[in-house]
């Protein structure tokens, strides 16, 4: 049985790696979940490929994250090892019981729409790179998720927009 507080944060990650692929001015420059990626490790590791995938579009972007964050900061690709752990435990789940939870939405305009939660204000700060939402004691406190989620759809959005 899936978790659902660590399912929703494994899709808000998932979805958030796949939109950083997906952009035309890409966040990280992988294509793990995009078709072309998907389809070549289907091939590869038929029953695990969207795990895989997940792994190594995660492995880039928190790479990426490292780079803007103060040293030994968390962020949605690097948390604390417990919490990695049950994140694991729940993807290999979802893989195992080839749940949709692993699925990516084929477009960006599809990953933004699933991301930007219905009743989501924009972050107010509009300066582009890293913002703090809350401490990782906080992660799982309700709205934090949709909080999360909205301010990289925002982000998203921005860059594509060009403002």
């Amino acid at each position: 049985m899936l978790d659902p507080s660590f399912s929703e944060l494994l899709r808000t990650r998932l979805l958030v790696a796949a939109l950083g692929e997906s952009l035309a001015s890409p966040w990280w420059r992988t294509h793990f979940l995009q078709s072309t990626g998907l389809s070549r490790l289907e091939r590869i590791v038929p029953r695990t490929f969207r795990l895989a995938a997940l792994e190594g579009a995660t492995a880039a972007a928190r790479r990426d994250h490292d780079a803007l964050v103060a040293p030994h900061s968390y962020h949605l690709f690097r948390l604390p090892s417990a919490v990695e752990h049950r994140l694991r435990a729940t993807a290999e789940s979802a893989a195992a019981e080839n749940a949709a939870l692993l699925s990516v939405p084929a477009t960006t305009d599809e990953l933004l729409k699933e991301l930007s939660p219905a009743n989501a204000a924009a972050p107010t700060k509009d300066a582009p790179g890293p913002r703090r939402i809350a401490n990782v004691n906080e992660l799982f406190f309700s709205g934090v998720l949709p909080a999360i989620s909205g301010a990289y759809a925002h982000a998203a959005r921005t860059s594509v927009s060009g403002n």
